[in-house]
């Protein structure tokens, strides 16, 4: 079948096995494009997609430097998504894309477990929508590039839902660059991200040690007030609650560009976080701030 130079289709497809139940699954991605008169072009795509990797994390994890991935347990199906997006592009100007992320199936650690025997992995459901914004201009010299992306994410475990630990709802970037004389680049760079979800503990109840079995009892025991042997219990937030304050810094540099020999090189410059913003890395349960390095 042949369509006119106006559209264009590509798609794939791919067969995976994944988990215990030896099931063949198939990925498929399916797009289009189309051209009009004016140049502009109009974009569509549609993807089903399978994972057999999980992140594990827990409302009690303040601090993570490293998500810790692990193939998922046996007895539970991958995870599996399907996606669609729309977008309108005219290029190299000014590009907008809209898209939505139905998440069917998702794995997580359950953190909130009270037996041994209970399951340690759980299955739920989840979401993800937004809009994305890219736009080039000139202004005074410089060329410049601004994105935009404003988004939001959702999981759905045991009737429960909330924003996971990577949803961001502005995303802004602006990066720019002028030419100083021939061989000599003035370039920056400006980064605003809505801060990361973060569960908190809201205070502590205590339980005497003789209300429960040992079998649950497997903390140490602090003295309450009046010399009773006791557990301190947290008491947590909603999960993902919170967040971190907003995460923005500004980056300039400077490029030289030479021969060295024969050979083209470039001489850079890099001022980072020029303005020393203390952006958030973390905060403890108790409500104390870490702060990244600010430069």
């Amino acid at each position: 079948m042949r369509f006119p130079r106006e559209v264009s289709f590509k798609s794939c497809l791919s067969a995976v096995d994944f988990g215990s139940d030896k099931k063949i699954r198939f990925s498929r991605s399916v797009g289009g494009r189309y051209r009009l008169r004016n140049g502009s072009i109009l974009i569509f795509n549609y993807s089903r997609n399978y994972q057999s990797l999980m992140t594990l994390n827990s409302a009690s994890t303040m601090l993570t430097l490293f998500d810790a991935w692990l193939n998922i347990p046996d007895g539970l199906p991958p995870m599996e998504s399907v996606q669609y997006s729309f977008g309108f592009m005219k290029e190299p100007v000014l590009s907008i894309s809209c898209y939505f992320k139905d998440f069917k199936k998702l794995v997580r650690y359950d953190d909130e477990r009270i037996l041994e025997e209970d399951p340690p992995f759980i299955t739920g459901t989840g979401y993800s929508t937004g809009i994305e914004l890219s736009y080039r201009f000139d202004i005074k010299g410089f060329a410049n590039s601004l994105s935009y992306t404003f988004s939001r994410t959702r999981y759905k475990f045991k009737d429960e839902e909330y924003p996971p630990e990577y949803d961001r709802p502005h995303v802004f970037v602006l990066f720019g660059s002028r030419a100083l004389g021939k061989k000599w680049e003035l370039n920056y760079r400006f980064v605003y991200q809505t801060g990361t979800p973060i569960t908190m503990v809201l205070g502590y109840y205590y339980t005497h040690q003789n209300y429960f079995n040992d079998y649950f009892y497997k903390y140490e025991y602090t003295e309450y007030p009046g010399g009773n042997p006791t557990k301190e219990n947290p008491i947590y937030s909603p999960r993902n609650f919170y967040r971190l304050p907003p995460y923005h810094r500004l980056d300039v540099g400077f490029v030289k560009s030479f021969k060295f020999f024969k050979s083209k090189m470039e001489f850079y410059v890099d001022f980072i976080n020029v303005y020393a913003r203390l952006n958030t890395l973390t905060v403890t349960k108790e409500g104390k701030k870490f702060f990244q390095m600010p430069l």
